[in-house]
């Protein structure tokens, strides 16, 4: 590596010190489960570049638990609730299954043929 020489304030050449490869700080953050109900906290946490990460992350897991989640019943909620390192909430993400049953509407109507 080659420095080019730096003029300080008097005009004379000093030579510039490399300064350390400057990195972003990574955070740590939580990602709790939430199905239906039930917590699943996460003790261990991951290390996010950003909040545009904590959301990718956030959204890539809460797929794959809607992958692996079979609802039980007629409703199901899967959540991730995302905690940064001092605990406060940073992110919320959410799925909702409602299954809906339609009714059966033929023995309400009646036939062309019924109104002899």
């Amino acid at each position: 590596m080659t420095l080019s020489p730096v003029m300080d304030h008097q005009g004379q050449s000093e030579e510039q010190t490399p300064s350390p490869p400057v990195r972003s700080a990574m955070a740590l953050y939580y990602f709790d489960f939430d199905d239906n109900g039930t917590i699943f906290p996460d003790d261990e946490g991951t290390e996010c570049q950003d909040l545009a990460a904590v959301k990718y992350e956030a959204i890539k897991a809460l797929a794959e638990m809607t992958k692996d989640a079979l609802p039980d019943g007629d409703h199901h909620k899967l959540a991730i609730v995302v905690r940064d390192e001092g605990g406060d909430l940073a992110f919320r993400a959410s799925i909702v299954f409602n299954v809906e049953e339609e009714r059966d509407s033929s023995s309400s109507r009646s036939s062309p043929d019924s109104h002899a």
